[in-house]
């Protein structure tokens, strides 16, 4: 799903200041710790600042743990494959809807919106393996809300390409021990603030790069 990726580098060491930090092994830190998300509120409505579903891109939400085996049809052969999916803990789950619940309510599919002042997340699916998550509007706003729930999740950020984002250094230890023949993700940048995240992602993501460039155009 999440497409191939490269190979990780090594445990993250801290060093003083901002900005981009390189690690033994490529890994990369950016920012520093995060400060308090501003209260937003989850809606059914976006506001009239709203654009066409087509302005906003989309990033992945998964857990940073493997689970346990289960049996899945294979929607291409039909046949039965067993697969580990990714999940969060228990814990991690219950902290990110905690998160979600301060916003009101996801439907019994796990679908909602977390709308902000200026900018949305469409999540679609959301259960113990994550979501499927547009964002919409502005991005600065926007990643304040993906931060919150990532760091409460321990959740992994993966784009359709460029880098993979963690938020936590608990969350980048797992992620790199994932790698099998069914995924192989990387490399995983470890993102402090809600800014390290929107720079990031303009960074490394076409997407995010031309949604950021375009959004705002009349």
């Amino acid at each position: 799903m999440f497409g191939e990726r490269g190979p990780s580098g090594a445990e993250p060491t801290r060093a003083a200041g901002g900005g981009v930090r390189v690690r033994e092994g490529g890994a990369r830190v950016l920012g520093e710790r995060p400060r308090a998300i501003l209260p937003c509120a989850f809606r059914a409505g976006l506001g009239s600042w709203y654009r066409p579903a087509s302005m906003g891109f989309e990033v992945h939400l998964r857990g940073s743990r493997r689970g346990a085996p289960r049996e899945v049809r294979n929607p291409f052969t039909g046949a039965l494959v067993t697969h580990a999916p990714l999940v969060m803990s228990a814990e991690e789950h219950s902290a990110a809807l905690a998160v979600l619940a301060r916003y009101g309510e996801l439907d019994e599919d796990g679908g909602g919106q977390i709308a902000l002042e200026g900018a949305a997340l469409e999540l679609s699916g959301f259960d113990e393996q994550g979501a499927l998550v547009k964002v919409l509007g502005d991005l600065d706003v926007a990643c304040r809300a993906l931060f919150e729930l990532a760091t409460a999740g321990e959740l992994l950020i993966v784009p359709d390409e460029g880098d993979a984002f963690v938020t936590t250094a608990g969350a980048l230890a797992r992620a790199r021990q994932l790698a099998t023949s069914d995924d192989t993700f990387g490399p995983f940048v470890l993102v402090e603030t809600p800014e390290a995240l929107t720079a990031a992602l303009t960074a490394s993501c076409d997407h995010a790069r031309d949604y950021t460039a375009h959004a705002l155009d009349a």
